[in-house]
């Protein structure tokens, strides 16, 4: 069986298709990169380093985070160039706004950052679908920041940088977080008391924080094991039939059409093209 990550099966749920020819097809993307995806990106780096330095305790330096974002931004800003798609009108100063806000805020209302202690960032993690930690490994992905508070529970860490949000996608985010605890589960289990996740929605100078149990981890577990074998059997049908077979990743028209990779190949709009 292949290894999953939650983007993989979002990507599914957006739309089959895309599903296919991105990680089946395997096909080249109209464009490889956006600003919020390097603004994702740099902010997630430029807190690790601000976690990496509290976690050797050393009070960081707001300038000096400011400053690691802004090298890394400027660098896949340029490497970029002409690539990039900017959405809704948004310009480069937009997301140099954005970003400036992001870190004053986070940095202004968790300083001096000493109320926990980190145990990783930016860790990248494979594990089962299993309460019970098996050698079978068919998920992966990266947990933001996963601390340790004093009371002997573990903390899952996500930042967010939507500047919208919809209700479902809150409920997805929390999906992530209360799986990455069967990660957490199987790693730690002998030192867990309480285990939590905080989400935050740095647009929204928001945190979203939640115990997480066993019965919610019942139901997502359930999910995405389902959703997962439904991929596995859709694959077996395009193998099958692979020059004709259109509905093993059928295609879904949603809001996120507009800024799909993959336009000029969809035959949702070859078709809408032909009228």
């Amino acid at each position: 069986m292949s290894l999953y990550s939650f983007s993989q099966i979002w990507v599914y749920q957006q739309c089959p298709k895309k599903y296919q020819y991105q990680y089946i097809d395997k096909l080249q993307k109209e464009f490889k990169s956006s600003p919020d995806l390097i603004l994702w990106t740099s902010l997630h780096l430029g807190l690790e380093r601000l976690y990496q330095q509290v976690n050797i305790f050393k009070l960081p330096n707001k300038e000096d985070v400011l400053n690691k974002f802004y090298e890394l931004w400027n660098t896949w800003i340029k490497e970029a160039g002409d690539k990039l798609l900017y959405k809704w009108d948004q310009t480069f100063a937009d997301y140099v706004r954005r970003w400036k806000y992001y870190i004053n805020e986070y940095y202004d209302k968790y300083y001096p950052f000493d109320w926990t202690k980190v145990i990783w960032t930016e860790l990248k993690l494979y594990f089962s679908l299993s309460l019970t930690n098996t050698c079978i490994n068919n998920f992966y992905w990266i947990i933001d920041r996963l601390d340790k508070d004093w009371d002997d529970t573990f903390i899952i860490n996500d930042y967010k940088t939507n500047k919208n949000l919809l209700p479902k996608d809150r409920e997805w985010y929390r999906e992530q977080l209360n799986l990455y605890w069967l990660w957490v589960k199987q790693k730690y289990w002998k030192h867990i008391e309480h285990i939590k996740a905080k989400i935050y929605y740095l647009h929204f100078s928001q945190l979203d924080e939640w115990e997480i149990t066993d019965d919610i981890l019942y139901k997502i577990i359930d999910k995405y094991s389902k959703l997962i074998n439904e991929i596995e059997i859709a694959k077996i049908k395009y193998a099958e039939s692979f020059n004709s077979n259109m509905r093993a990743f059928p295609y879904k028209s949603n809001i996120f059409c507009k800024f799909c990779e993959y336009r000029t190949l969809c035959p949702l709009f070859r078709s809408s093209k032909k009228k």
